[in-house]
């Protein structure tokens, strides 16, 4: 009985993993370049407020 019960949990979490899996790839590859718009768009001065990075033009 406990085989079965983990056999079903396994496959359950293998499951929730496959459906979950395509949302995260989309997401980072749209959360990325977003971020990455984001830092460039802001001015240099709060540019080295949000992070590393000397960059002075």
């Amino acid at each position: 009985m406990a085989g079965v019960a983990t056999g079903a949990g396994a496959a359950g979490a293998a499951l929730l993993l496959h459906a979950l899996l395509p949302v995260l790839i989309v997401a980072g590859i749209i959360g990325v370049p977003a971020a990455g718009f984001y830092y460039l768009g802001k001015s240099k001065g709060e540019r080295k407020a949000l992070g590393p990075g000397s960059n002075d033009y």
